[in-house]
């Protein structure tokens, strides 16, 4: 929380990219990785692709909890997207 926070004061535009990128500094990746929150970005994923919700119902009857989550996961992948494509841009020189 301590790296979120700072990000938040730099006005970073990422601070979960920038979460990921000085993680390495305080202790192995490794040990952050949660099965639970990988069932969760499991299901986001399968849900997305497949065009189905992870709870029966519609938006006001999906838990608090998974719309929450749902939003954390989607600007992680959002940021994982947009870095993919600007090393990709790199590798290739384009702008």
């Amino acid at each position: 929380m301590r790296l979120y926070e700072e990000s938040k004061e730099a006005d970073s535009k990422y601070p979960l990219l920038d979460i990921k990128e000085q993680l390495p500094f305080f202790c192995c990746p490794n040990n952050i990785l949660d099965s639970d929150y990988q069932k969760d970005i499991s299901k986001y994923i399968y849900c997305k692709e497949v065009g189905i919700p992870p709870h029966q119902g519609e938006y006001g009857i999906q838990p608090n909890l998974w719309i929450d989550k749902f939003w954390a996961i989607k600007e992680a992948m959002n940021i994982r997207e947009y870095k993919q494509s600007q090393e990709s841009r790199k590798k290739h020189g384009s702008r």
